[in-house]
């Protein structure tokens, strides 16, 4: 089957992450199945050293195409404080700019939980960032720029996006990684209650027709797995026993032009091969129609992020405020 992988970074090595370059990816997309492109999606690398802070993540943007000029990376998913409000426009312009036609959005890692056993986003800046009056301000204008939004949020801030997106119809949002179910810290033993609570946050936030779902991230350590602390990565229909109910009722509540199968790579690398995460995917997806597998496999995600120009032709450059 076609793949289009709609969340991979890229890392440089530093105290918290191992290499993980265009080299290392192109490895791991030729490897056993047909990845034919992939999204970069941020993770705080190659911000500018100077100028204005708010324009400090455009860097981003201008690292992957430095990294990366041959396009292996189909689309970019950068970086922008979304507290600008008003003011993020100049921001987006330059990430566009900077993108070369590859600038799709940006991602907001609002993930905050109160107990300090579970990870909080340093952009996070609180609970209920999204409900922010300057943050609805700055996604309307991601509306009006035809940019999309990625949202990295815990299973109980799923009820946040959904008023998020109600108040903007007109953007495109994609909740990555099931919504982030919890099993570590206060979560630890409740996984059922949890992913109850998170069937309850997704079923609503499946009734906005402007959101969509990354189906995969579990090879996180705050799925509670274990995974990455076995000697040996468990094989891909261990893997798919895990995740099979919570990724086969996600494509049924969202529907397989609204949900898409993705990597997280590498940040799942500790826990599973690239290559054994799709197998996974393949299996729990085998009862599909090929049409419907061809949507959560590849077409859903193109889509998304305008790919192969399947539904306009991306964004080059924009030279003047977008009215």
């Amino acid at each position: 089957m076609k793949i289009c992988d709609p969340h991979v970074h890229l890392f440089v090595d530093d105290e918290r992450r191992k290499r993980y370059l265009v080299d290392d990816l192109s490895a791991d997309l030729a490897d056993g199945h047909a990845v034919v492109s992939a999204v970069y999606v941020e993770a705080a690398n190659g911000f500018r050293a100077a100028g204005p802070d708010e324009l400090k993540p455009v860097g981003e943007t201008e690292w992957v195409v430095q990294l990366d000029p041959d396009g292996v990376l189909a689309a970019i998913v950068g970086y922008a404080d979304l507290r600008l409000g008003d003011a993020i426009e100049e921001v987006l312009v330059a990430h566009v700019e900077a993108g070369g036609g590859r600038f799709r959005g940006l991602r907001a890692r609002t993930n905050w939980d109160a107990s300090p056993e579970v990870p909080t986003s340093r952009f996070a800046a609180g609970p209920r960032l999204l409900d922010d009056p300057h943050v609805g301000r700055a996604v309307s204008v991601l509306g009006r720029l035809g940019l999309t939004l990625d949202v990295f949020v815990y299973f109980h801030q799923l009820e946040e996006v959904a008023r998020l997106a109600a108040a903007h119809p007109d953007v495109s949002i994609v909740v990555d990684h099931f919504g982030t179910p919890l099993a570590i810290g206060p979560y630890a033993g409740r996984r059922e209650e949890t992913l109850a609570d998170l069937r309850r946050g997704l079923e609503r936030l499946a009734r906005a027709e402007n959101v969509r779902l990354k189906l995969g991230g579990l090879g996180w350590p705050g799925f509670g797995y274990g995974w990455e602390t076995r000697s040996e990565p468990p094989e891909a229909d261990e893997v798919a026993e895990a995740w099979g109910p919570l990724e086969r009722w996600c494509i049924e509540t969202f529907g397989p032009d609204r949900a898409m199968c993705e990597s997280n790579y590498p940040s799942d690398r500790p826990s599973l091969p690239y290559r054994t995460i799709w197998d996974a995917h393949e299996l729990m997806t085998e009862e599909l129609s090929e049409a419907e597998r061809a949507a959560v496999l590849h077409d859903t995600a193109a889509r998304f992020y305008r790919i192969d120009h399947q539904s306009r032709p991306p964004l080059t450059k924009i030279t003047s405020p977008v009215t």
